[in-house]
């Protein structure tokens, strides 16, 4: 190759070359694959063909035997029917192995044309023979049929199977032929490909050679220059005289030779600059990560804002930093935590900015959006002029959660320009973690709220329950003395846990969610009971309460669904009659008998109108009642 050539020339004509080569190969490869692809698909067609007329031998061995059973069996109902419908198929199969032309060249398609004629004439005279034994044997004529089965029909079998197997050996010739050329050109074309891929190989090898000879020793010499370079030799580097890439490379490496030379007294203060610049916005990920990890452990959320805002003005050296949270009719932005005296003043005054209104906390809390003042200047009005009146810049920055603004976080500082975009990305980090936190607070303290309030109902619901069973129960507890079981008889009827005693060595209380029931006496052998035996106790006490808890409960259930089976009971006899009447005494009987009342009247009309002279009647036993 010539010198005065290009890198990209040079390539260009070694893959143009290379290129030839492949698609000159590709072609030949692509017409063995056509001819391969092409005897494929014959012999696919040739497999498709033997399978038809297999199958039409198959159905007419199928004929053969329907045709025997109906004469053996003489079950014309049942095999008239299949030998009908296997009849159609046979002439189908028959029509459609008629249409096609079987065999690959001429002289073998026409040969399997007289096969396919002779086939036709044949199948036709059989089936014509198996119609003429169906009518003799819907006339039942056995014999009749019999011998035309023997003398007309037996002799087209051997005839019909010497034309079926004589066509299926002719198909099968042409596919072995189809597949031995098949192979023959997989063959040829497999060497083809190994002499285009060594002649590729020696051709690439070739051009390889020739460029690098040419790229070698100019590149040598620039590795060379750039190793002196990286060792801080700064010295003027020649350029090559190749019009090429690498002598462009060349020039451009001695441009910034002497870009470097140049630069290199004021490399270091840059190097310097970018590195505490790192530094500062590392260190304000590292604090934004930690201020939100210590806003994520507290679930209070006075204590989490007052927290929060001591850690961002702690951690960032911010002059100073306010929390403001939207009310719950959405017009103001309240504060709720700030840093200082002055923020403790501000919350004593309760202050608060109206959403929407001019300054950063109004125009935050109304757009959602961050919002960066770099040189304030407070007016005299402004309250904060004689609590912060060192404040230069500020930045505001939405509490969002589900895309809803909760709050804002207001930050000071005493210098002008302190605040950027990069700070708004840090701050933005913490004001998201901050807003999960306090929502999370707040569902907690809600949770926790009415946990407690069904903690409670359910206590007393379980106290009134306990309180009612004692009262009707019979026997108040059981005693284990001396290896005697015996029953513990109620007290009074008015039962107060709270008051009960124990002149016992050991008294436990047995308790149902924070209710006490009962209690476990306790008398031991010794003096003094161990720890080990009073932890037993104690988690035998346990259980027993869980124990006797579950056991109210089911006796409830039951009770309930008595009750409701009572009353479902009474609904239906009550609705077996129309008559008024009988539905009022079946009424007023059914409550005396279900709830056990000593007297129960139903009264028809305005109640609260006297009725002179009517008595109550004699309350008589409704129809359809049980004693």
């Amino acid at each position: 190759m010539k010198r005065g050539f290009s890198i990209q020339q040079q390539l260009t004509l070694a893959f143009t070359a290379m290129a030839l080569l492949v698609l000159i190969a590709s072609g030949i490869g692509y017409w063995f694959t056509i001819q391969i692809e092409t005897t494929i698909s014959t012999t696919s067609k040739d497999i498709s063909n033997t399978t038809e007329v297999r199958q039409l031998r198959e159905n007419w061995l199928i004929i053969f035997a329907l045709v025997d059973n109906l004469i053996i069996t003489h079950q014309t109902t049942q095999i008239e029917p299949q030998l009908t419908t296997q009849n159609e198929t046979y002439k189908n199969q028959i029509k459609a192995i008629q249409e096609k032309a079987l065999g690959n060249g001429p002289q073998m398609i026409a040969q399997n044309r007289k096969l396919q004629n002779e086939l036709n004439v044949l199948s036709n005279e059989v089936i014509s023979v198996v119609n003429e034994i169906i009518l003799q044997a819907n006339k039942r004529r056995w014999g009749q049929a019999l011998s035309i089965r023997q003398n007309q029909l037996e002799p087209f079998r051997s005839s019909l199977d010497n034309t079926l197997n004589q066509l299926i050996s002719n198909i099968q010739d042409d596919a072995s032929a189809s597949l031995i050329k098949s192979a023959r050109l997989q063959n040829r074309a497999r060497t083809y490909w190994i002499i285009t891929i060594v002649m590729v190989f020696v051709e690439g090898s070739l051009l390889i050679y020739l460029m690098l000879r040419s790229i070698t020793e100019p590149i040598r010499q620039l590795t060379a220059n750039i190793q002196r370079v990286t060792q801080g030799d700064f010295s003027p580097v020649t350029p090559f005289e190749q019009q090429n890439e690498i002598g462009e490379l060349s020039r451009a490496f001695s441009l910034l030779t002497n870009w470097l030379r140049e630069s290199y007294e004021t490399l270091e203060q840059r190097v310097a600059t970018r590195t505490r610049d790192l530094e500062r916005r590392s260190l304000q990920v590292q604090v934004a990560s930690e201020v939100a990890r210590e806003a994520t452990l507290i679930r209070n959320t006075g204590e989490l804002l007052e927290i929060a805002v001591n850690l961002i003005r702690g951690r960032f050296g911010f002059y100073h930093t306010n929390l403001f949270m939207i009310d719950n009719q959405r017009e103001f932005a309240e504060l709720k935590a700030a840093t200082g005296e002055a923020g403790r003043q501000l919350l004593s005054e309760n202050f608060k900015v109206r959403i929407g209104d001019e300054g950063i906390v109004g125009y935050v809390s109304g757009a959602g959006k961050a919002r960066i003042v770099n040189n304030i200047r407070l007016t005299p009005e402004d309250p904060r002029i004689n609590l912060l009146p060192e404040v230069r810049s500020e930045m505001g920055i939405p509490l969002t959660v589900a895309e809803r603004v909760i709050g804002v976080l207001e930050v000071y500082s005493h210098y002008e320009n302190a605040f950027t975009e990069d700070d708004v990305v840090v701050m933005k980090i913490i004001a998201d973690q901050l807003a999960v936190a306090i929502e999370n607070a707040r569902l907690v303290s809600q949770l926790q709220e009415k946990l407690g309030e069904l903690e409670t109902l359910y206590g007393r619901y379980s106290q009134d329950a306990w309180l009612n069973l004692l009262k009707t129960s019979k026997i108040a507890g059981y005693q284990y003395d001396q290896g005697n079981i015996a029953p513990l008889l109620p007290i009074n009827e008015a039962i107060d846990f709270a008051s009960q005693g124990s002149s016992s060595a050991v008294s436990l209380p047995l308790t149902v969610r924070g209710t006490r029931i009962g209690k476990i006496d306790v008398w031991p052998r010794n003096e003094e009971i161990s720890n080990e035996e009073l932890s037993v106790l104690e988690n035998v006490g346990a259980r027993v309460s869980q124990a006797l808890e579950s056991a109210r409960l089911y006796q409830e259930t039951q009770q309930k669904a008595e009750f409701e089976r009572l009353l479902s009971d009474a609904m239906s006899r009550i609705r077996q009659t129309l008559d008024m009447e009988i539905i009022l005494q079946t009424a007023v009987y059914e409550m005396q008998r279900i709830l056990n009342l000593e007297e129960v009247e139903i009264r028809l009309g305005n109640v609260d109108m006297p009725y002179p002279g009517i008595q109550p009647q004699e309350q008589t036993k409704p129809i359809n009642s049980e004693n």
